[in-house]
């Protein structure tokens, strides 16, 4: 039935959609085993129904995004869900996803996911960002001087140091 997303005739398409929105139990467990199709429009589709089925697809995203040995592609669109539907619970999901997935891709965008959300607690986000600074990988830590110069307005480059005496004043104002 996911197939169907990809198919060419739009009245499948919209007919495998409806299908899968009915019945929930089925298509979760379904739609997240094709984060990583190859074809796009199944990916996409897959993510869409998800996002639209709600918070009950939280649990699931949360076990994937855990899960070292997925396919990196699956693990930030259950990021990208997350970020979408979980609501608070989002950011500390997303700071776990950004400080510890073994995959480069994935810390970035889910430090991408961080930085643009809505409601996000900047703590969390600010805390991720610098330890970020530390990542073994030069896009991870560039992304993170990235995030942290548009929260803050200053310009450290990478400078972990100077970012960390930044925060604590930061702290120390009570701002």
């Amino acid at each position: 039935l996911v197939a169907q997303l990809a198919h060419p005739d739009r009245s499948r398409v919209e007919a495998a959609r409806k299908e899968l929105l009915s019945r929930p139990e089925i298509a979760i467990p379904a739609l997240f085993a094709h984060l990583a199709d190859p074809d796009e429009k199944i990916t996409g589709g897959s993510v869409e129904l998800l996002i639209q089925i709600g918070p009950t697809v939280v649990g699931e995203a949360k076990r994937l995004l855990a899960d070292p040995t997925g396919p990196p592609d699956a693990r930030w669109r259950a990021a990208f869900i997350v970020a979408e539907v979980a609501g608070a619970d989002a950011p500390p999901i997303l700071a776990r996803s950004a400080r510890q997935d073994p995959a480069p891709e994935v810390r970035k965008r889910s430090m991408e996911l961080l930085a643009r959300g809505k409601g996000v607690d900047h703590d969390v986000a600010i805390e991720t960002f610098l330890a970020a600074l530390e990542d073994g990988d030069p896009e991870v830590r560039a992304d993170a001087a990235k995030y942290l110069e548009q929260e803050s307005g200053q310009s450290h480059g990478e400078d972990a140091a100077a970012w960390r005496a930044w925060w604590e004043a930061r702290k120390r104002e009570g701002r």
